[in-house]
C-alpha cells in the first residue's frame, strides 16, 4: 500500500510500538511511498517491525494469507477519507480478520466483532486497543473470525453480489 499519512502508517507504528510491551508481535509493512524513511527508521528502532517494501500482488495475498490479522488505519488527511479500502476486503477474502479506523467507507468493509474491529481514527491508543483485543481471543475464536471475513466478502461485498444489487436498483426506477 501507499505508505503515506492518508494511510495512518504514523499512526500504526505508534500503536504497535505502544502495544510491543504487553503483547509482542511482528508488524509487517508492506508498500512503498513518502513515509518509506519513516518506516525504515522504525524498523532500525523497533526490531518487532519488519519494513518488505513494495511487492506484487501476488506478494501481497501470500503475505494477507500468512498474516494472523491485517490492519488498516486510514484517516482523513486533507479533508479526505478513504471511500471503502478494497484492501480491507482483499485481507478477508484471505480469510485474515481486520482492525480498520472509522474513517471513510472503511467500517462499511467489514462486520464488527464478527470479521474484526473497528478503532476511533488517529488514535494509536484505541487502534493498539483493538489489535489487542483480537489477540485476547482464543485461537479458535480468531480461526473462526477468519472463516467469518472470507464468508462476508463472498456473500456481502462479491463482484457479483454488488452487480446483483446495482441491477435491482435500475430494476427498481423503471
Amino acid at each position: 500500500g501507499a505508505l503515506s499519512v492518508a494511510k495512518g502508517i504514523p499512526t500504526l507504528l505508534q500503536a504497535s510500538n505502544c502495544l510491543y510491551s504487553r503483547l509482542p508481535h511482528k508488524l509487517i509493512v508492506i508498500g512503498d511511498g513518502p513515509l518509506r524513511q519513516q518506516v525504515i527508521t522504525a524498523q532500525q528502532h523497533s526490531p518487532h517491525i519488519i519494513y518488505r517494501g513494495s511487492t506484487d500482488r501476488n506478494g501481497v495475498k501470500k503475505a494477507l494469507q500468512a498474516a494472523d490479522l491485517s490492519v488498516f488505519a486510514t484517516q482523513q488527511y486533507q479533508g479526505r477519507e478513504e471511500a471503502a479500502g478494497l484492501v480491507t476486503l482483499e485481507a478477508q477474502a484471505c480469510g485474515t480478520p481486520v482492525v480498520v479506523n472509522r474513517s471513510g467507507g472503511a467500517p462499511e468493509m467489514l462486520d464488527e466483532g464478527t470479521t474484526g474491529f473497528t478503532a476511533e481514527r488517529e488514535n494509536p491508543d484505541s487502534l493498539a486497543q483493538q489489535i489487542e483485543r483480537f489477540f485476547s481471543l482464543d485461537k479458535n475464536s480468531q480461526l473462526e473470525m477468519g472463516r467469518n471475513a472470507r464468508s462476508f466478502v463472498v456473500e456481502k461485498r462479491s463482484l457479483s453480489r454488488s452487480c446483483d444489487q446495482l441491477l435491482g436498483f435500475y430494476n427498481s426506477l423503471r
